[in-house]
């Protein structure tokens, strides 16, 4: 399943803030990498995978727009908040989820341009539906766009990601039906656990 996590999602109220605490944790500063003008928001990137990278999200303070995607504005709640799961076919398992009543919400199409200026474009669910406080995935298709994760700093390689939440048992029946090989911890506590290997160690971001 590691090989099908596109990426993990790190929430901060300032992403200067969240930047420089990926590189206290791993050693490696996250790369700016662009804004997303219709959510208000931007972003810096590390590479944990050759098809798998951190993200650290924040509102965009340039951009007039309140933040419209999670649950922002995060005041001290800076925290791995999700995960994106790259399905084989992206329309087949969203067809699938609707019919099982699991609802990701309508796929959207976002770009946004890199540092050489060239635009990349994705398909993605609706990044408003946050499913059982983050434990289901949302769902991601590049479609012709070059994976952005070979061409990040690299800080480590993804080894594995814990959940736990209190209704365990109900979020594992929906990841089996999806056939999504992951399973979350029972634990009255709600919380995402990330296991990257770095030069210095296994690091956990919580």
């Amino acid at each position: 399943m590691l090989q099908q996590i596109d990426h993990i999602v790190f929430v901060c109220d300032v992403l200067e803030e969240g930047i420089a605490y990926m590189e206290q944790k791993l050693g490696v500063a996250p790369a700016v990498s662009g804004k997303h003008q219709a959510w208000g928001t931007h972003n810096a990137l590390l590479q944990i995978g050759p098809r798998c990278y951190l993200e650290v999200i924040a509102p965009d303070p340039d951009n007039a727009l309140e933040a419209k995607i999670f649950d922002f504005p995060l005041k001290n709640k800076d925290r791995l908040m999700g995960w994106v799961y790259r399905p084989a076919d992206l329309q087949a398992f969203h067809r699938k989820a609707h019919e099982l009543g699991i609802t990701f919400g309508a796929l959207q199409s976002g770009q946004r341009k890199k540092p050489d200026g060239s635009l990349l474009s994705w398909q993605i669910s609706d990044l408003s539906r946050v499913l059982w406080d983050g434990m289901l995935p949302f769902l991601i298709d590049w479609g012709e766009s070059q994976h952005p994760a070979p061409h990040l700093p690299k800080g480590g390689t993804l080894k594995g990601l814990k959940g736990y939440h209190p209704q365990a048992q109900l979020i594992n029946q929906q990841l089996q039906q999806l056939g999504v090989d992951w399973s979350v911890n029972e634990h009255p506590s709600i919380k995402l656990e990330a296991y990257i290997e770095t030069a210095n160690g296994l690091v956990i971001i919580e």
